[in-house]
């Protein structure tokens, strides 16, 4: 199963990234767009492909790392992207990197193999040092904490859709106060929620 550690953010910027990413929709042709229906917005702090029975040890591992951990204030940046996808970037804390090594040092012992990049993105070329080890790059050095908006069809499309979302997005910072185990589809998007983990 592919498994997302995430943090979910609360319900006012759901919406906000719903109307956004909708105004963007009426715009550019997209591949995907999270909806706050049927993808949810989160901020990722560790993908993993765990066996199926293997998962609920995997979420009570998370339910340990997380127990005691406070609250971590979350700082919204520009909107950044590559040719296709587009998110919203999060700023790099010592707190919020503390607990994306916290996460992903705790629960490299469930991942199995390496999925594929998200649908519309290159594939790796060649095994990584992160890849052979943790089954995904973007961990430690290359950990990009974002919130993702959308897939777009035509990557001619990018620069002025990063213009158009930096212009109208209306997303304010807010208090993590959850870590919560998520299922992700072929974009890497969560569609199911599995657990929350309040916290402190």
């Amino acid at each position: 199963m592919f498994l997302d550690i995430v943090i979910l953010p609360p319900a006012d910027i759901g919406r906000a990234v719903e109307k956004l990413t909708a105004k963007l929709a009426r715009s550019f042709l997209l591949r995907m767009r999270v909806d706050n229906r049927k993808l949810y917005p989160h901020i990722s702090l560790y993908h993993l492909v765990v066996p199926r029975g293997r998962v609920k040890t995997a979420v009570a591992e998370v339910s340990r790392l997380v127990a005691g951990q406070k609250r971590i204030p979350i700082t919204l940046q520009k909107v950044r992207g590559g040719k296709v996808f587009l998110g919203v970037s999060v700023k790099n804390t010592q707190a919020l990197f503390r607990l994306h090594q916290k996460i992903l040092l705790g629960l490299r012992k469930f991942h199995v193999g390496v999925p594929e990049a998200p649908w519309g993105a290159p594939q790796p070329v060649r095994p990584t040092p992160y890849l052979k080890k943790f089954g995904v790059d973007g961990v430690l050095n290359f950990f990009w904490p974002h919130i993702t908006l959308l897939g777009l069809k035509n990557k001619e499309d990018a620069e002025k859709a990063l213009r158009v979302a930096n212009r109208e997005k209306n997303l304010k910072n807010f208090l993590a106060d959850n870590v919560s185990v998520a299922v992700v589809n072929k974009y890497w998007q969560v569609y199911k929620v599995i657990k929350t983990f309040k916290l402190k």
